[in-house]
């Protein structure tokens, strides 16, 4: 392989690591703190792991991280639900006190 082929060839792979560590490392792994937020990263994850251009290490590590954010987000969804459950068990009994009077 000449030297220009050679060139040509480190310069094509710079700059698809530079695109997928765009991908990657502009993705913040803070963990979202609302669930709109917690949405928005998995849908960005999904769209990036469809595009299929991503190395398969960098791409598990993607998968992982959406799986930890959809365990976040159920488990947020879980906490809200028994609010609601708590919220209208109070209500049933304010509303049964009240009927008794």
């Amino acid at each position: 392989m000449d030297n220009s082929k050679r060139k040509k060839q480190k310069i094509s792979q710079r700059k698809s690591y530079h695109w997928i560590k765009g991908i990657i490392m502009s993705e913040k792994k803070v963990k979202p703190k609302s669930i709109e937020s917690i949405f928005e990263r998995l849908e960005s994850i999904i769209s990036n792991l469809e595009l299929g251009d991503i190395p398969l290490d960098k791409s598990l590590k993607l998968f992982e991280e959406g799986m930890t954010l959809a365990e976040t987000c159920r488990a947020k969804l879980k906490t809200a639900e028994q609010k609601v459950q708590e919220l209208m068990e109070d209500r049933e009994g304010l509303v049964n006190k009240e009927g008794d009077l």
